[in-house]
């Protein structure tokens, strides 16, 4: 409908229409436009503080943090060249990054007294380039990053404690995703090959 509260849609054979009754805000944007034929980064790529305040979202070209409370894009993390990025936040609203040929780094958001939101430099870790963030445990003491190698016997999860600079190896076959339990006891590992099955660690 033209004021965009229903949505008409015809029924196979022409003869009834249902009609979807929609409540929202009205206010949408689009905050990691991908290619017609985008980048598999890009599907699981948007990220939320707890507070649902601020976004992060990678696309082809950058990584772009949003601020819902000021309604505007407050920081740009961009690639280098056309390599992968992934991004997560923990509960003190740092922002995580890792990229191909950067390692895991992270910024910490200042928000001044006027309210605008500030980027800070970022800090970088012990750990290599390469593993891409997979998750962030909730208070951000851990995190857990995939690893995919020409040999397949050493593709890997990496579980990192920042604080503690300590690391556990989970082998994982062409490794995908991984989730962190919010206690730190479960590890769950993920594989983008039909033949393999996810695993709980």
């Amino acid at each position: 409908s033209q004021n965009g509260t229903r949505l008409f849609t015809r029924r196979k054979g022409g003869s009834q229409v249902d009609i979807l009754r929609f409540k929202w805000s009205g206010v949408m944007q689009t905050l990691a436009p991908g290619r017609r034929e985008p980048r598999s980064e890009n599907l699981p790529s948007l990220h939320a503080t707890p507070d649902g305040k601020i976004a992060a979202a990678v696309d082809e070209t950058a990584c772009r943090v949003w601020d819902w409370h000021q309604g505007r894009l407050a920081g740009l993390i961009a690639k280098d060249g056309m390599e992968w990025m992934t991004a997560g936040f923990d509960q003190e609203a740092s922002l995580w990054t890792s990229s191909w040929n950067h390692p895991i780094r992270r910024r910490r958001l200042h928000r001044r007294p006027d309210g605008w939101l500030d980027l800070l430099p970022h800090e970088s870790s012990t750990l290599h380039s390469g593993p891409l963030l997979s998750a962030v445990r909730t208070d951000g003491l851990a995190l857990a990053a995939t690893q995919n190698e020409s040999i397949e016997a050493n593709d890997r999860v990496l579980v990192w404690w920042p604080q503690e600079n300590r690391e556990v190896i989970l082998r994982q076959p062409d490794p995908y995703c991984a989730a962190l339990s919010p206690d730190g006891h479960w590890y769950v590992t993920g594989s983008f090959t039909a033949r393999n099955q996810a695993l709980l660690w």
